[in-house]
């Protein structure tokens, strides 16, 4: 009861001060943000893929071209790119002070963008063409949450060095050659998407890797370190059988008895080559080495802890 009274007296005397502080720093926060509150746009980019070169890829003696209506074209390129509203504030038309704009650097032409098969809440956005090479949309609403998808077709002459290499031979443009912009209210830039080896690394390092030898291995050596755990702790008179310690007991050795297996096992058979391929190995192994010491050092404490204690119950 004292120590409640003490809190109490503390609380009833430090709260006249903490709460105009808070008050003050909600205050400067909102000063901060401005009168519109921040917006966050994620933007990405998939492409360019070259239909014609991989249906001409069927025959050899293949050469395809596009025509639409009374235009042909030899050379098609295909992106998708999306906008994701990851910020908790909308984006209103009236956001927009700068529409959102999609160019492409010459010699490449903007042939068209259409909206893509793939819809969120059915976001479709009108385009309207500025130039050869630039396509605005008419502002749209944005919530948060919301996602669009566009199609974007470009062409460029098969003679241009865009189009062709002094082999004659089709290239892929650089990904840089898709811009999409705009100047948005509060809204600094896109944040472009994680790739896949962005979004591997920040996975969680936990990673168990196991071939078909390997998990029998591993069933093996945790067998060993169950029966060495359970046969310690049950001589150590620990816990009782009867108590509720005893059991957790149990769980917890379990437990660990299959994480030591795992390391011992990833020292004999390796690590995955999936995740060391995407992660690099020296990461990958930096970062299971740190999960390995930790799980032995487990282990080599629990057995030390086992041991001395199994002995004093022995000379007693």
């Amino acid at each position: 009861m004292k120590a409640k009274r003490i809190l109490l007296a503390a609380l009833l005397a430090t709260g006249p001060f903490i709460t105009p502080v808070i008050g003050y720093y909600l205050d400067y926060y909102r000063f901060e943000m401005g009168p519109v509150p921040p917006k966050r746009v994620e933007l990405d980019r998939i492409g360019p893929i070259d239909p014609l070169r991989d249906l001409a890829s069927l025959r050899e003696d293949a050469s395809l071209r596009l025509i639409v209506g009374d235009q042909s074209y030899n050379n098609i390129r295909i992106w998708t790119f999306s906008l994701e509203n990851i910020g908790k504030a909308p984006i209103t038309p009236n956001d927009f002070v700068e529409p959102l704009s999609v160019y492409v650097d010459a010699p490449w032409q903007l042939i068209d963008i259409r909206n893509s098969s793939v819809k969120t809440r059915n976001i479709s956005l009108n385009w309207q063409r500025v130039s050869k090479t630039k396509m605005a949309a008419i502002p749209f609403l944005l919530n948060p949450g919301d996602e669009v998808r566009q199609t974007v077709y470009l062409t460029a002459d098969e003679n241009l060095s865009a189009g062709r290499s002094s082999r004659g031979v089709n290239e892929d443009i650089p990904s840089k050659s898709l811009h999409v912009d705009a100047r948005i209210i509060n809204l600094s830039r896109f944040e472009n998407a994680p790739t896949i080896w962005e979004e591997a690394k920040n996975m969680p390092r936990a990673f168990v890797y196991l071939t078909f030898p390997a998990t029998i291995f591993l069933l093996i050596i945790a067998a060993v370190f169950m029966y060495i755990y359970v046969k310690l702790f049950v001589r150590s008179g620990v816990a009782t059988r009867s108590g509720k310690g005893f059991l957790f007991g149990i769980v917890m050795l379990a437990i660990l008895s299959f994480s030591t297996a795992e390391v011992v096992t990833y020292y004999i058979f390796g690590g995955n080559p999936i995740y060391e391929s995407i992660l690099g190995k020296r990461l990958f192994e930096w970062k299971a080495q740190i999960q390995n010491w930790i799980v032995l050092a487990l282990h080599v404490a629990a057995v030390s802890f086992l041991s001395v204690k199994t002995r004093k119950n022995d000379t007693q």
